[in-house]
């Protein structure tokens, strides 16, 4: 007896948010959709939908990488725009990576320690960072915490385009 209550206490459906009056099949249908909506295909399964967050192009020597969304506040799609950035320091050609913030309207604090991250591990691969089209709100955190110091920040991307090809002191 004892086996039979706990095997019932492992159907997926005793995880479902949405629990009885409401028919088993709704339950279903209900679990099944909400789910999907936070990435996974099946209650408590691994993640199998990787919806990319970044698109990138290459402008000559120069990989450029532009984020798609608008507000970056989910600690999930953080976590895998943090991975996706990681890769694209390997992937850059020439050790010129450019990250254009234009569709970035606000971001949090945790977005902020991964754009460090990446800083950190492209000065460790030797891999020449900036950053552009930074948002006036996103650009008043940076400031705050004096990242426009650390950073190469520019105003355009034509300007940080231009600025990789500088050469010297004032680079």
């Amino acid at each position: 007896m004892r086996r039979a209550s706990l095997a019932r206490s492992f159907r997926w459906w005793n995880w479902c948010p949405i629990h009885p009056p409401f028919p088993l099949f709704l339950q279903s249908i209900a679990c099944i959709i909400e789910s999907y909506q936070r990435g996974y295909a099946y209650p408590f399964l691994r993640k199998v939908i990787n919806v990319a967050n970044l698109r990138s192009e290459e402008k000559g020597e120069i990989l450029v990488v532009y984020f798609n969304d608008a507000k970056i506040l989910d600690e999930a799609k953080i976590q895998q725009i943090g991975n996706e950035l990681m890769e694209k320091v390997g992937e850059a050609p020439n050790a010129k990576l450019l990250l254009n913030f234009s569709n970035v309207t606000f971001m949090s604090s945790a977005m902020i320690g991964k754009v460090i991250l990446v800083n950190k591990k492209c000065k460790g691969a030797k891999v020449n960072l900036k950053l552009c089209e930074i948002s006036d709100n996103v650009m008043e955190v940076f400031k705050l915490m004096r990242l426009n110091k650390i950073l190469d920040i520019q105003k355009s991307e034509e300007k940080a385009l231009a600025g990789f090809d500088k050469k010297g002191l004032f680079r």
